[in-house]
């Protein structure tokens, strides 16, 4: 062998023993603060595993990336938010027939809404529900919504549009 890959290997050796001397410098420091502050540092490393596993255990999909987005921005999903869930329905008449449906299925907090084109927002006119409910953010909470709301709204050649909220109350 050459004296150049002996030194490298040599170099290589030295170098992952100082990065695991280190790493062992730094274990051996936060226990020499005393037993007394390992629970802080527990505590720290839980939130932090807490806040990644919710943010990762969400689906690749459009319900999965907002509860993404309102992790990133800082609301906690640990608390009931108020959500507001739209149904796009062709006209007014179809609108009341399937809120009459929805309060069946206790869909209690429902309202009719009427979209009207005007001069700062350019869409069609048309026609929404709006379904409101306060609870405590899953996923599997909000897609059992969607779907139940969607089923119900299919007869009326209407469909689920979607939802929203801006986390929980501020105190």
């Amino acid at each position: 062998m050459e004296f150049s890959v002996v030194r490298s290997l040599f170099l290589n050796l030295i170098g992952n023993l100082f990065k695991k001397l280190k790493i062992f410098w730094h274990f051996w420091f936060l226990l020499s603060e005393g037993l007394y502050n390992i629970s802080r540092y527990e505590t720290m490393f839980e939130k932090i595993a807490e806040k990644f596993k919710k943010k990762s255990n969400f689906p690749d999909d459009a319900d999965g990336n907002v509860l993404r987005g309102l992790v990133d921005r800082g609301v906690d999903l640990s608390r009931p938010c108020v959500v507001e869930f739209f149904i796009t329905i062709p006209n007014e008449s179809k609108g009341k027939e399937l809120l009459k449906i929805l309060e069946e299925n206790n869909f209690k907090d429902c309202r009719l809404y009427h979209n009207v084109p005007d001069e700062h927002y350019d869409f069609e006119d048309s026609w929404d529900i709006i379904y409101t409910k306060k609870f405590v953010i899953t996923y599997d909470e909000i897609v059992n919504i969607q779907n139940k709301l969607d089923e119900l709204s299919k007869p009326f050649d209407s469909h689920i549009d979607g939802w929203g909220t801006f986390g929980p109350k501020q105190d």
